[in-house]
């Protein structure tokens, strides 16, 4: 009978991520019994205001259900409140989603005239319509001019 360890995250900085061949952004691994399982994954923005955008957040298929997506979100959320900043997430909640109402009840905003968008902890000086279209003005990291010749310099980026 194997034993069975208790779920937990680890965190990834943006300068670990590149040592491993990955995207570099911060990162929060839940993992159970030695195994990745799920993951979110932060991107940090300073337009309209510095914020980190969830770029990602997944539980594997056959572990949904049993709590581990309030678990990384719990991460998430001390996270951005550990920093003093705003968390957006896009694209990641469909109208008719089951976990539409637990990112509602968590404190996360819709913001108006969107409906995949969601915000947390936006500051009080800060208006939420500031994120309206905000997915399509987006540069992605690595499309970055100034991003990209760092990276070709070989200089490690820090975000």
């Amino acid at each position: 009978m194997s034993e069975f360890k208790k779920p937990y995250i680890e965190y990834n900085s943006p300068k670990d991520n590149i040592e491993r061949d990955e995207t570099p952004q911060h990162s929060l691994e839940l993992i159970v019994d030695g195994k990745v399982i799920g993951a979110a994954e932060l991107t940090y923005q300073s337009k309209p205001f510095p914020f980190y955008h969830l770029n990602d957040l997944y539980i594997d298929f056959e572990e949904q259900g049993q709590g581990y997506g309030s678990l990384i979100m719990d991460k998430v959320e001390e996270f951005l409140l550990k920093r003093k900043k705003a968390g957006v997430l896009s694209d990641a909640i469909n109208l008719d989603s089951p976990a539409r109402g637990m990112y509602e009840r968590r404190g996360w905003q819709a913001v108006p005239g969107e409906i995949t968008i969601y915000a947390f902890n936006i500051p009080k000086s800060t208006n939420i319509n500031q994120l309206t279209k905000y997915y399509s003005r987006q540069t992605h990291l690595l499309d970055r001019e100034g991003y990209q010749a760092k990276l070709d310099s070989g200089e490690v980026v820090e975000l």
